[in-house]
């Protein structure tokens, strides 16, 4: 073993476990990766998710947004990859949702576009930035449904939108709780000239009722009927 990996040791992203080796994860947390997709109908979309918002897949999502170590978001970006991947599903753009700008310089980093650049790296696609956050809102969990997507409105606009004509858009966020970033984003793509949006995040909120777990067949067939419908 090298020094730098005994000072540094490789960790597995979700329970910190000290891995060796080729391993991205640790078995324990691998043993427990849902076999199926999270998918959600929101308003102006289908999201889609490898995970839903619990246990080791929360912890490590709530680390990450503290320490940003790229390999919690490379490992969240290589499962959306994956999956989108094995559902046939070929975005000409990956792109994210935003930060806004005073917010991420004093973070150093935005999430959702490490798990994003990750997502294109690993199904060969390309990454943009394309929306942007104009104005500051308050923050999203404080608030109620209703309040959350008032919140939203008039917050994020596009920046590139000549990159979006007639193009198939997958837009990434970490987590997906009301949906109601992601609509507002998704219909302001929408209305800037992309063909389709379709979301997708490292992890769904909701109880079991309101989640729904399909295989990647199933998921794929959800999504182009919603692509076809719009």
């Amino acid at each position: 073993m090298s020094l730098l990996s005994w000072l540094l040791p490789h960790r597995c992203p979700y329970c910190d476990t000290v891995i060796t080796g080729q391993q991205t994860e640790c078995d324990h947390c691998r043993a427990q990766f849902p076999d199926g997709v999270y998918v959600r109908s929101l308003s102006e979309g289908v999201c889609i998710a490898p995970f839903g918002y619990d246990g080791a897949v929360r912890e490590s999502i709530l680390r990450m947004k503290k320490d940003g170590l790229h390999t919690r978001a490379n490992s969240f970006g290589r499962r959306i990859g994956q999956m989108v991947r094995s559902m046939g599903i070929a975005p000409d753009i990956v792109t994210s949702i935003p930060m806004y700008p005073p917010d991420q310089r004093q973070r150093g980093f935005n999430q959702a576009e490490q798990i994003a650049r990750c997502t294109a790296k690993t199904g060969g696609w390309l990454y943009a930035e394309v929306l942007k956050k104009i104005r500051k809102n308050q923050v999203q969990h404080l608030l109620s449904a209703e309040q959350r997507h008032r919140n939203v409105q008039g917050v994020y606009a596009v920046g590139r939108s000549r990159l979006l004509q007639g193009r198939c858009i997958l837009l990434i966020d970490d987590v997906c709780t009301t949906g109601s970033t992601l609509c507002e984003c998704m219909r302001i793509l929408k209305d800037n000239g992309a063909k389709t949006v379709m979301g997708a995040v490292a992890a769904m909120v909701g109880a079991e009722n309101e989640l729904h777990v399909m295989t990647l067949e199933q998921a794929r067939k959800i999504c182009a009927a919603d692509s076809k419908k719009r």
